[in-house]
């Protein structure tokens, strides 16, 4: 339980170095690292406000039923823009405290003091530390439910994957199904009714023969364009937003001589 507990003070130590090293580095002249991802905050803030202004001036010119489509592209849009500058202020906060921490010896004032102090607390912290008989994803007590939520969260993705996006193509045949189930009988007698508005079901009455064929060809059909579309569109997509691959260093050489 000791050992735990030191754990715990280590992981709380280190925490707080960073808090002090995110501060210093704040206060620091930016270096180059810090530069360019402010630049690029302040590039996709500009890119959202323009977004907006796009979506505000196409949504008066375009038809009615091309609105909605406005409005769904400036969602898709914004989003993708607030993911990148979220992951632009994560990076930036990272360079904030490599740059304290590359400057942190010949640093003066009140910021680096802490920043130093901070450093040297979290070093005695780990000094302290007891060998522990536990696996290694169990060292930091504080981190385990994070890490396993995000371990259990990964196979709920991949079963949902194998659940799901193959059974596309089949959910599809089902509602092929439904459908003609809803829509055709070989009851001519029940048909009649039903287009007399006397309870609820088909209304058009065919052969049996021809029953059969529609309860069996098109689910098939469905299932089979279904698969052929989600297909197609995956490998659309995937050769639309696959990086470019890198060019054969063989090739390359050849062509220099």
């Amino acid at each position: 339980m000791n050992s735990l507990w030191q754990r715990w003070e280590a992981h709380r130590a280190r925490r707080d170095e960073r808090r002090a090293l995110l501060l210093l580095g704040k206060s620091l002249p930016p270096s180059a690292d810090v530069a360019a991802l402010d630049d690029r905050h302040k590039t996709l803030d500009r890119m959202l406000t323009v977004s907006l202004a796009r979506d505000r001036a196409d949504f008066g010119a375009v038809a009615s039923w091309a609105q909605p489509l406005v409005l769904l592209r400036g969602m898709l849009d914004r989003a993708v823009l607030r993911a990148l500058r979220q992951r632009t202020a994560v990076d930036r906060e990272a360079a904030y405290v490599e740059s304290a921490a590359a400057s942190l010896d010949a640093a003066q004032g009140v910021l680096a003091e802490s920043a130093r102090q901070a450093r040297q607390t979290a070093r005695e912290a780990e000094h302290r530390l007891q060998p522990l008989s536990l696996e290694p994803r169990f060292l930091e007590p504080r981190s385990v439910v994070a890490r396993e939520a995000k371990h259990f969260s990964k196979h709920v993705l991949v079963e949902a994957r194998a659940l799901l996006l193959p059974r596309i193509p089949a959910l599809v045949g089902l509602m092929a199904g439904f459908w003609i189930a809803q829509t055709f009988t070989d009851s001519q007698f029940t048909a009649t009714l039903h287009s007399w508005g006397i309870g609820s079901g088909p209304r058009h009455a065919v052969r049996g023969e021809t029953l059969r064929a529609l309860n069996f060809a098109v689910p098939l059909l469905a299932a089979a364009v279904a698969s052929y579309g989600s297909s197609r569109l995956a490998a659309l997509v995937k050769s639309r937003y696959a990086p470019a691959p890198a060019p054969d260093k063989g090739v390359a050489r050849e062509t220099v001589r």
